[in-house]
């Protein structure tokens, strides 16, 4: 069964499967669920899991990534997925839907003031941050932060200033400390993440979330970012936030990398 509309477009293989990096293998006992989505999103701390929508889903999902203590092992080990999510995303607009989900934060979740940030792209033009570090053992789902619509559901010009028709393809958010900003570290955290997100017009946006302030800003668009397709999918550099990568759509061979500041 599904909890979506039955005449909204389903995924003929919506599963995600965890498999064995060592030996290749796989099992229902690492764990196999429904994400109802063509791809899917790690959390940079590798607690969460989740689906990435863009097939007019609702909602997405997130699942949690358990670990276990292994003797001999100094760091856990993982164990399985949770059967069931853990927490869901629904965007704040009423009736709009997830067009892509990101993740974004500290990939240390020891830390004293650990950052998990939800990152949802949506078909109305909005994106959202929304807090991951709640008490979803007891039934809690992610708060909501901060907003910003880039352009309107019918394409029109929005905060952002994107205008005509426009869709969002696919968001991306950095794991390293920002630069952007004076004040880059609080608490010996990141007070700033960057978030980049393709639209259909083949454009990339830079927005920045502050961590203190929990306001979202568009720092500035390429209007063209030469991907003739149009851009299929971004991905920040690991280790630096300077830098974005993005690829063509249509399985094209085209990479491309930027330098942000």
């Amino acid at each position: 069964k599904t909890e979506y509309d039955p005449k909204r477009p389903q995924l003929k293989h919506p599963n995600t499967v965890a498999w064995n990096g060592d030996d290749g293998a796989t099992s229902a006992a690492a764990g196999t669920v429904n994400t109802n989505s063509p791809g899917i999103r790690l959390s940079p701390d590798g607690a969460f899991l989740s689906g990435r929508g863009g097939i007019g889903a609702p909602e997405a999902k997130i699942f949690e990534v358990r670990r276990k203590k292994v003797k001999g092992v100094v760091e856990p080990v993982f164990d399985s997925i949770s059967s069931k999510g853990v927490m869901t995303l629904v965007p704040a607009t009423t009736g709009a839907k997830v067009a892509d989900v990101a993740f974004c934060g500290e990939a240390d979740n020891l830390k004293l003031h650990h950052v998990s940030l939800g990152i949802v792209g949506c078909d109305d033009g909005s994106v959202e941050v929304w807090d991951l570090d709640v008490d979803y053992r007891v039934g809690a789902d992610p708060r909501y932060l901060a907003s910003i619509r880039l352009f309107g559901g019918d394409g029109e010009g929005g905060v952002g200033g994107v205008a005509g028709g426009k869709k969002i393809v696919c968001v991306a958010a950095s794991v390293a400390v920002s630069s952007v900003g004076n004040n880059d570290q609080h608490d010996g955290n990141a007070s700033r993440y960057r978030i980049a997100v393709a639209t259909s017009d083949s454009a990339l946006h830079l927005l920045s979330y502050d961590v203190e302030t929990t306001s979202l800003s568009v720092d500035f668009s390429i209007e063209d970012s030469a991907h003739k397709e149009g851009v299929g999918e971004l991905q920040f550099c690991p280790s630096s936030d300077h830098y974005l990568y993005s690829t063509g759509k249509n399985n094209s061979k085209e990479v491309f990398s930027w330098k942000l500041s």
